[in-house]
Order: structure tokens, then sequence, then C-alpha cells
């Protein structure tokens, strides 16, 4: 089975097979209801739980776990720039891959660089005015205008101009079969599931738009300090190509074993308070080698010596929508061996339901990813739940999470791996057919928008720091097995910036725009920045 198959039979999972497995789990109801003070109603409860199976630990990046250094390979135009010249890294182009023997196969590639996107737009104040009130309608006229006065003072020219780092990327693959044959073709490409709408690839075969499946690649950050305190994205080319694996995708693609590691969950719900504030605390103690996860609670405290740990939440007031108030524990091991809960309201009364239920660790993933991109502030990212849940279970074993071996900002609070899992960058990628016949050209194009990574360069205002210029990297060979007969590379749409650095071979000046490329060297790139307009043009 590879990584795909199990992928897939994750993503048949009947939802009525999970329903049948929610109804038939065990469940220890109780309601606690106090009339304060709460230090005479404290409630403990000792829970036991069988021997988990461990996920296997997998690197963070790479073969080695540790991300390369920011780095321009041969390149000694930036040896003395190497890890600091690319403050924000949006990762090189990767090649497409397609089954079957390559030798087969005759590919011509041709990549045009489209600069269009990278010219200025005027953003007029209705513009402004509009994206700011921009609610279905729901703003006021006397809103609109309070937004409009604050905008013409913030823009007394009438607005401003932008542009966006971004080039149209058309990559074209000619492709000649030696044979009749259905072919599958992976399609690669760096996002993450925040920007994946923008981010996205189309697809198209001799003009004709094709349809694909999206599936998650393996998470492509690395350790930001010696530390490992917190992580980062990538910064440098090479940690991709060793991410993506040497002749098959699968192997980055890979999904973690999800197999079944059974946690008990307590559910805190039906929370009430007459005074409507408040926090209500669970004080517990957790059992050797167990791992303590939360999701929902808003403050946590810790006391190592006497091994008890706290964890809080607002009680839900008026202006909370009661149905996105969950709050969960889970463990695994040998679970808590005692809880307790109280409140910090002074008088009144409050109560809390308390739910307790055997579950395996993913199945709660799922449901509590389901309910994070439910809310108001993640809806918009259109992402499919199942999916998110395999990947946020991938990188919460490649930290550590897991099997508790994990950096202390990374264990506890589900909503931090959720929140990673969502914003850092990874390998996508798009699976898709295509039918090959028998000395027959296949025109098959990637085309997408490709953000440039940059630095900033500081002005003395902070609105004056800008990108100081862009760079686009292509690794042609990066993972695939497949051999370009010819590559070739085109840069169109050019009038409004200045090459500063290439070693594609295009000169503008001399008017070489179209160039033919070694299709074995391992790296290209190409550093532009806004032309800006000479006095009395």
């Amino acid at each position: 089975m590879n990584p795909y198959d199990l992928f897939e039979a994750f993503s048949r999972l009947d939802d009525e097979y999970i329903e049948e497995s929610n109804e038939s789990r065990k469940k220890q109801s109780f309601r606690l209801l106090y009339a304060l003070p709460p230090a005479a109603a404290m409630l403990a409860a000792a829970v036991i739980l069988p021997k988990v199976m461990t996920a296997p630990q997998m690197p963070v990046s790479g073969a080695d776990g540790a991300g390369a250094p920011a780095a321009h390979a041969d390149e000694t135009a930036y040896e003395d720039r190497t890890g600091t010249w690319l403050h924000v890294y949006e990762g090189p182009m990767l090649p497409i891959s397609i089954s079957g023997d390559p030798k087969d196969l005759t590919v011509e590639r041709d990549i045009t660089f489209d600069c269009s996107p990278y010219t200025d737009a005027w953003h007029s104040i209705d513009d402004i005015v509009s994206e700011w009130t921009d609610d279905g309608g729901n703003t006021s006229e006397e809103e609109i205008a309070a937004v409009r006065n604050t905008i013409e003072n913030m823009y007394p020219e009438g607005g401003y101009s932008s542009y966006e780092n971004a080039l149209l990327i058309h990559d074209t693959y000619s492709v000649i079969s030696s044979e009749d044959r259905k072919a599958q073709v992976y399609v690669p490409f760096i996002s993450s599931y925040r920007d994946l709408e923008a981010d996205i690839p189309v697809l198209t075969v001799n003009g004709e738009e094709i349809g694909y499946s999206l599936e998650p690649g393996r998470n492509a950050y690395q350790k930001a300090d010696e530390d490992g305190m917190n992580i980062q994205n990538y910064t440098d080319w090479k940690s991709y190509a060793r991410l993506i694996g040497s002749g098959a995708y699968e192997n980055a693609a890979a999904v973690s074993d999800t197999a079944s590691i059974p946690v008990k969950i307590y559910r805190f719900h039906d929370v009430y308070s007459d005074r409507n504030t408040g926090m209500i605390t669970v004080d517990y103690k957790k059992n050797e080698n167990s791992l303590v996860l939360t999701y929902g609670f808003h403050a946590f405290s810790s006391n190592a010596d006497t091994n008890r740990y706290t964890a809080s939440f607002a009680i839900p007031d008026d202006y909370t929508r009661k149905d996105l108030s969950e709050f969960y524990i889970i463990t695994t091991g040998n679970g808590l061996s005692s809880y307790e809960l109280f409140s910090d309201q002074e008088e009144g009364t409050w109560s809390c339901e308390v739910e307790e239920y055997d579950g395996e660790l993913f199945r709660i993933i799922r449901q509590l990813a389901e309910h994070y991109l439910s809310m108001p502030s993640h809806q918009e990212y259109n992402i499919d739940p199942h999916m998110f849940a395999v990947s946020i279970y991938d990188d919460m074993t490649a930290k550590g999470v897991i099997t508790d071996t994990a950096i202390r900002r990374y264990t506890g609070m589900l909503e931090i791996n959720f929140e990673d899992t969502l914003s850092m960058d990874r390998i996508m990628f798009l699976r898709t057919y295509i039918d090959l016949h028998k000395n027959e050209t296949a025109e098959f194009k990637v085309r997408y928008k490709k953000k440039g990574s940059y630095t900033i360069e500081l002005a003395d205002e902070w609105e004056e720091n800008r990108p100081s210029m862009h760079c686009y990297e292509l690794t042609p060979k990066a993972g695939t097995s497949l051999e370009f007969a010819k590559l070739s590379a085109e840069l169109t749409n050019y009038q409004d910036i200045n090459i500063t650095a290439n070693n594609f071979g295009f000169d503008t000046e001399q008017n070489i725009t179209s160039v033919i490329l070694d299709p074995i060297k391992e790296y290209y790139y190409l550093e532009i920045e806004k032309k800006i307009p000479e006095e009395g043009e």
C-alpha cells in the first residue's frame, strides 16, 4: 500500500461508520451544579486507560531532520548574501511527474514567466471603502460614512498604488509516448492551507481544462532556532528538493500512520452561569507517560513538582455563539488520575456538564478540525476537514506531539497545532490522468501565480518599507524521473520590471527574452525589481 492508497482509504470512511462508532462509545455523563462557594462541592474522578499504540516519529524536515541554510547552490553571485537576503521564502517551482517508464516518453518543457501581475494597480477611496465594508450589506450608511471619512484622512491623495509580488507561470510539457496508455500525473506546488485557494494551479490538456484530486504532502518547516522553541518555513530550495525525494513524489506525500490510538475524552459542555461571566477551571493530575491535549481552553498553569495542571475557559456570555464553544481534554496512556472543577465566580450559581468516553485520537482530531474550520474566521478558506485532519495528524507526529517528545509549545493546546497546519507551507499535489496516444503530442500545461521570495529594505518611515526585489526559483529535476529532451524559458510583459540578477540568460536590454536551458541543471533563479520611472516619463 502506498501513501496515496492510505489517504484514499481514510477518505472513503463513510460518515455512517463514524456515527456508528460515536453511538457505540461508552458514555459516562454527569452534571456538576454548584452553589457557591465551590469548595464544598469539588469532585474527583479516577480513570484508567489501556496501553496505547504510539505512532512512529517522523523528521520535521528533509532526510536529516533539519533544513539546509539558505543558499543558492553554485551561484557565486549570492555567496556573500547566503542566509540573509531572503527573509520571506516562497519556495521553488517544481516539475511534474508522470507514471510509467520515463524512457517510453519524449518530453519537452517550456516555462513562460509572464510579468503582467507585477504592475502597479491603483486603489481608489471607493475601492477601499467597499473592501472595508464588504459584510453582506450589514453595514449602515452612517458606519460607511465614518469609514469613508477615516480612509480619506489616511489617503489625502485619493487612494494608494500597489503591485502584486507574483508572476503568472505557464509551465508547458509536450509529451510523446511510444504507446497508447492512460498516464497518472502528479503536479506539485508549494502553498499553505490558508493560501490554497489563491495558489492552486489550473491544468489543461491540449487547451482544455481538466479536473484533478487535491492531496496533501509533507510539511515544509524546520526549527527556527537551536533550542527548537519555534518553527519556520523552509528557507532554501535544497530543503524542498530533499523533501520531495528522488524519482517518486509519493515518498514526499506520505501520510503518517493514523492507526487507532486509544484515548479518553473529557467533554465540558452546557456551561451556565447566572452572572453570565467568570472562568471555569479544571484542576487535574495526569499519570506518568500520558499525553494530555486540550481544545477550547483559554488559560493554563502547571506545577512540575506536584504534577498538577490547570486548564481554564471563559464562561460563554450572551455575545458568544454557544455552538462555537467546545471544551475538551484528551488523554492517552493512563489518562488523568484525578480532576476537579471550580470557578472564580464569587457569588451566584454556575454549572457544567462533563461527559467522559473512550475514543481514537485521529477521529477526535478529525471532529475538532471540522469544528475549527466552522468558525467564522476560518470559513473563508473552504478546506476539506478530513484532508486538513490528516495533515494535522501528520504534522503533530513530525513534531513529536503524538509521542509526547515535542517541545512544550507544541503540546497541550491543539489549536496551536491546528494553526501551524493552517499557516505553514507544505508541498501540495494535484493528481490527474491524461490519455497518451502513440507518437502523438499531448500538451499538458500548468498555469498558476507564483509569489516571489523577498527581503525588506527598511526605511525611516514604516509605510515606505517595501520589498527591494523578488526572486523566482526553478528546480528542473527535483523529485521527478522525467528526462527532458528540451528545456526552454521565456520572459513576457517585462516592461515594468528590471532584472537585477539571473542565471537563465535573460537580458531585456539586449532583447534576450527566450532561452534554451540545461535540462539537468539543478537550479535556476530570476531576481527582479519594480522599474521606477525616470523623471519626466
